[in-house]
């Protein structure tokens, strides 16, 4: 697993995949055919009278009457996985590095 640099990679980045799911996390290096991306939550909206929040999962109240939930990586699935998702390069439609004042940014910060 060669990686490469990344300039960025002390903030949290978003990762947009070709299905349709966006993960929040930290890119920690990449191949050219994988990225690593660790504290990972996987983003979902969810209508405002859907939204509940339990240990592993907060939601933020957006604009539109909708909430965005994120649901730490592993948490819930059997498996307990530390957070670490190896992700392949061609799943990714792209990532980006979100701005520190963002909401999801200020929540996940309050949860460390």
């Amino acid at each position: 697993f060669q990686t490469r640099f990344l300039p960025f990679s002390s903030g949290w980045q978003a990762a947009y995949l070709n299905n349709g799911e966006v993960y929040v996390g930290r890119i920690r290096a990449t191949s050219h055919d994988v990225i690593k991306l660790s504290d990972s939550y996987l983003l979902n909206i969810v209508k405002s009278e859907e939204s509940k929040t339990s240990s592993g999962k907060f939601s933020i109240v957006g604009g539109t009457g909708n909430n965005v939930s994120l649901i730490k990586w592993g948490f819930y699935q059997p498996l307990k996985s530390k957070g670490e998702l190896f992700i392949s390069r061609q799943n990714v439609l792209f990532w980006e590095k979100l701005d520190g004042d963002s909401e999801v940014v200020k929540q996940l910060e309050q949860q460390k």
